[in-house]
C-alpha cells in the first residue's frame, strides 16, 4: 500500500507532465496565431500595393485625358464659354494634385511594403 509522502511525489510527476504539455500546446497555438498574424500583414500589404498601383494607373489617365482636353480647347477655332475653360483649368490642376498625392503616398506604401516582409526577431523556443 502506498503511503501519501508517494502518492503525493505521483501526482506532483503527472500534473509536471501535464503543465509541460500544456505550456508546449500553448507555446505551438500562439506560434501559429504569429505566423497567421504576419500573413495577414503581407496580404494586406499586397492588396494596399495593388490599389496605390491601380489609383497611379487612374491619375495617370484623367491627368492625360485633362491635358487632351485642354489642349483641344485651346487650339479650338470656336469661341468657348469662359467656364468650360475655367473648369478645364481646375480638371488640369486636380489631376496634378491627385499624381503630387499618389506620388506622395507610393513611398510610405514601399515603407510599409519592407516592414512587412521583414521577418520578427525569433522569441525563445523552450
Amino acid at each position: 500500500m502506498l503511503f501519501q509522502h508517494e502518492i503525493d511525489i505521483i501526482a506532483d510527476r503527472i500534473l509536471e507532465h501535464i503543465a509541460g504539455r500544456l505550456v508546449g500546446t500553448i507555446r505551438a497555438t500562439i506560434r501559429e496565431e504569429l505566423r497567421m498574424t504576419d500573413q495577414a500583414i503581407v496580404d494586406l500589404t499586397t492588396a494596399v500595393d495593388g490599389v496605390v498601383a491601380e489609383l497611379t494607373t487612374l491619375v495617370t489617365d484623367n491627368q492625360a485625358t485633362a491635358a487632351a482636353l485642354a489642349d483641344a480647347l485651346a487650339n479650338s477655332s470656336a469661341s468657348n464659354d469662359p467656364a468650360i475653360a475655367a473648369q478645364t483649368k481646375r480638371l488640369v490642376d486636380g489631376t496634378a494634385a491627385a499624381a503630387a498625392a499618389v506620388a506622395a503616398l507610393t513611398p510610405a506604401v514601399a515603407a510599409v511594403t519592407v516592414a512587412a516582409a521583414t521577418p520578427a526577431p525569433a522569441g525563445p523556443t523552450a
